[in-house]
């Protein structure tokens, strides 16, 4: 039977991950942080605690000779609601928002991982809780800081325009400008008549994504210009 240290130490290490993971995610300003994340991988390992109960109350004080053979045991069906249910949460922290760009599948696959170690706290399965929490705590807290700087890198680069007004002249006066300067347009839209969305390619003559995002701002029609980091 499951003693009841072994449940508080259970609860105490799903505890933990999750604010260890949510922990990042704050510090990041993100809308899910430690509760979500705490809530989340509790809620997981108490779903596996839950399973274990059952599972050794089914055979020891619950059981019944007589409904022995045509009773059926299944208690992994509270692991496998527990992943359906925090998909359903995940998929709910996905949103397009403008500028042609999707925000939230970090946090998706966070909330997804958090509740994985609390299924595996949750059936004190210590190893993996040490060996996959190190490297996932990690990746949430330094990873965004790389993966930026490693895009700014490349020569490819997605911007987000702000116009002025939004006539065509405009809009061609801004990627005939690019043109001239050596990028090459890999795709254009516009989000309204005042927006427009290019990715590029650097040519040789633009160093870096600064260079190119400070010309043009110094434009007279553009009004503000960001990268977009999709």
């Amino acid at each position: 039977m499951l003693k009841i240290e072994d449940v508080l130490l259970r609860l105490v290490v799903s505890l933990i991950t999750g604010c260890a993971l949510g922990y990042g995610r704050t510090r990041l300003g993100r809308v899910a942080g430690i509760r979500t994340y705490i809530i989340t991988s509790l809620g997981a390992c108490l779903a596996m605690i839950m399973a274990q109960y059952e599972y050794q109350m089914l055979n020891t004080v619950w059981y019944d000779p007589a409904l022995a053979p045509i009773m059926k045991i299944d208690t992994s069906r509270y692991v496998a609601m527990v992943v359906s249910g925090v998909g359903f949460l995940s998929a709910g922290t996905i949103v397009s928002v403008g500028r042609n760009s999707v925000v939230g599948l970090t946090t998706a696959t966070g909330l997804f991982a958090a509740s994985c170690l609390g299924i595996a706290a949750g059936a004190g399965f210590w190893t993996a809780v040490v060996i996959v929490s190190i490297p996932m705590i990690l990746t949430i807290d330094h990873s965004y800081s790389i993966e930026t700087g490693f895009k700014r890198l490349l020569r490819n680069m997605k911007m987000y325009i702000n116009c002025k007004d939004g006539s065509m002249t405009t809009m061609a006066t801004i990627l005939t400008f690019l043109e001239d300067n050596g990028t090459r347009i890999l795709e254009s839209d516009s989000d309204d008549s005042t927006t427009l969305i290019v990715s590029v390619n650097l040519g040789k003559n633009i160093k870096s994504h600064s260079v190119l995002l400070a010309k043009l701002a110094d434009l007279d029609c553009v009004e503000s210009v960001q990268e977009i980091f999709s």
